[in-house]
C-alpha cells in the first residue's frame, strides 16, 4: 500500500569530520537530491555565524518537496551535522557513498522512521 505523502518521514542524521565550504555544501546537497531521486522546492537558505558574538560556521537548509536537507557546519571543530528528511523512503547507502566520494568522514549516523498513521 502506498501511504500518502507526509504520512511518514524517513530521516538520516550524520556527524561528519572535515571542512565543507558553502559552495561545496550546496553542491553536495544537489548531488544528494539527484541520487536519492528527490525534488528541490524553493531556493536553499544560508544562515551565517557568529550571531550575537556566538558560533563559528553556518546553517544551510534546502527544502525538497518530500521534506528537507539541512547542514549545521562548524569551523572549529572542523565538521558538520547533516539531516536528510523525506516523506519517501530512500537508500541510506547512497548517502554514505556520496560523503565517501567527498572525503568527509562519517563519525556517527542515525536512521529513523516516524509515522502520523
Amino acid at each position: 500500500m502506498n501511504d500518502p505523502l507526509g504520512s511518514k518521514t524517513y530521516s538520516v542524521i550524520l556527524a561528519l569530520r572535515g571542512s565543507v565550504s558553502k559552495k561545496k555544501c550546496k553542491e553536495i546537497t544537489e548531488k544528494i537530491i539527484d541520487r536519492i531521486g528527490m525534488n528541490k522546492a524553493h531556493k536553499g537558505k544560508m544562515f551565517n555565524y557568529p550571531y550575537a558574538g556566538k558560533g563559528n560556521g553556518y546553517i544551510y537548509i534546502q527544502p525538497i518537496i518530500e521534506s528537507y536537507i539541512s547542514w549545521d557546519v562548524w569551523i572549529k571543530p572542523s565538521g558538520c551535522y547533516v539531516t536528510i528528511c523525506s516523506c519517501r523512503d530512500f537508500d541510506e547507502k547512497v548517502i554514505i557513498q556520496i560523503f565517501s566520494e567527498e572525503n568527509l568522514n562519517i563519525l556517527n549516523m542515525n536512521t529513523n522512521i516516524m509515522s502520523l498513521l
